[in-house]
């Protein structure tokens, strides 16, 4: 098919030992799902540093908005029972 990958390899920022995991604490979280997506076959690699007894224990989790709707969201994960922290970098919004 054109335009598909035949894998994607990537890492995991944390994992549990159900094998859930966290990504996107480096802040591509949007644009990796989008490769994964497009790909055939997705293998995510870790080293041991990355095992943790459960999910938040080394990052918290997180949720890539586009710019207009950062707020909106915070508003209604905040009404789940989230915290949330938008992230900043590079003299702004991440």
């Amino acid at each position: 098919i054109p335009g598909e990958i035949d894998i994607t390899i990537d890492g995991a920022d944390e994992i549990d030992p159900a094998l859930d995991l966290i990504k996107g604490g480096g802040g591509a979280l949007l644009r990796e799902k989008i490769v994964a997506q497009a790909s055939r076959r997705l293998v995510i690699v870790a080293e041991d540093s990355k095992l943790s007894p459960r999910l938040g224990t080394h990052w918290r989790l997180p949720v890539e908005v586009l710019e207009f709707g950062w707020r909106s969201q915070a508003r209604f994960l905040e009404s789940l029972g989230a915290f949330t922290t938008p992230r900043e970098g590079d003299g702004g919004l991440y």
